[in-house]
């Protein structure tokens, strides 16, 4: 498996709001190869539960999750939560709505679904304002 160059999340934390355990694999695997510090992941009922004594440094959240979707979730933590961070969306191809909904709540960065490490890799780089390069496409999740 090819490396980043550099570890540009070292020491950061961040907390994971999915539903699809392969979803939360992959992610888990891009963020270890980004020498992310602490993860704290989970449905988003407990991951509202624990997000203030997390305190995380970035937000990776799947758009398409049955209990709330990723924008309304986020949407939550920026203006009742107060907790502004930056935030990662992944989105399933062809769902131009969730685009959009996405950008309204202030998400940094995006990622369609089926998405490659690479594709998360770049978006976690410009979501937390390192300048890493990231290295060529490994682990393809597919639809």
């Amino acid at each position: 498996m090819t490396m980043p160059e550099g570890r540009f999340l070292d020491g950061k934390k961040v907390l994971i709001a999915f539903e699809h355990k392969l979803t939360h694999e992959l992610l888990l695997s891009a963020l270890k190869q980004c020498g992310a510090g602490q993860t704290l992941s989970g449905p988003p009922p407990d991951m509202l539960a624990r997000i203030r004594e997390f305190k995380p440094d970035l937000i990776l959240c799947e758009y398409a999750m049955e209990q709330v979707n990723g924008a309304d979730f986020l949407r939550f933590i920026r203006k009742e939560m107060k907790i502004v961070v930056p935030a990662v969306m992944l989105i399933h191809r062809g769902d131009p709505e969730a685009m959009t909904r996405s950008r309204a709540v202030g998400v940094e960065q995006t990622v369609l679904i089926p998405f490659a490490t690479i594709d998360i890799m770049t978006a976690l780089k410009k979501a937390s304002g390192t300048e890493a390069a990231v290295a060529k496409k490994e682990l393809y999740f597919g639809e």
